[in-house]
């Protein structure tokens, strides 16, 4: 009989956790790019190698960069990734800023659009989804209409 190891430590946790602060060797793109999918993922992925399909919605993907002094190098506005915290034994990092897309943005995509779940990806396009999660509860969408995570709202944990 085998036994799978599942189960990881905080210091890993955090170390996985660090690739989107930059701090890591294997640090991820500056920046990560989150986005809101009209349907989840029907598991991680088909094969050990390859991300699932993902349905996006049609609004672009926004940028969130690693820290606070990348993101003020685009704006005073743009949203980055907070530093590690601990909270019911998984480590995290969540949005410092807010992270949103406006009218302008959701001009043009559509009537009805039911918003189930959001994404985090390494590129504006294409790229590979690193973290997706259901929303609490999805939300209908239409042209023109705003939709935000506010500040501290959007977290990445690592068990």
């Amino acid at each position: 009989n085998g036994v799978a190891v599942s189960g990881k430590t905080n210091p890993v946790s955090k170390q996985t956790l660090q690739r989107f602060l930059g701090i890591d060797a294997l640090k991820f793109a500056n920046p990560v790019y989150v986005n809101l999918l009209t349907a989840s993922p029907s598991s991680d992925g088909p094969d050990a190698n390859t991300a699932p399909t993902v349905t996006e919605w049609s609004a672009s993907r926004k940028p969130v960069y690693n820290s606070e002094t990348t993101a003020d190098a685009v704006s005073a506005t743009t949203p980055y990734w907070g530093g590690l915290t601990l909270e019911n034994d998984m480590v995290q990092i969540s949005n410092q800023r807010t992270i949103g897309w406006d009218s302008t943005d959701l001009g043009s995509v559509g009537t009805n659009i039911t918003v189930n779940a959001v994404a985090v990806f390494d590129a504006e396009t294409s790229g590979n989804l690193l973290y997706w999660e259901e929303l609490t509860l999805s939300r209908i969408v239409n042209n023109g209409d705003t939709f935000q995570f506010g500040v501290d709202r959007l977290k990445i944990r690592e068990d």
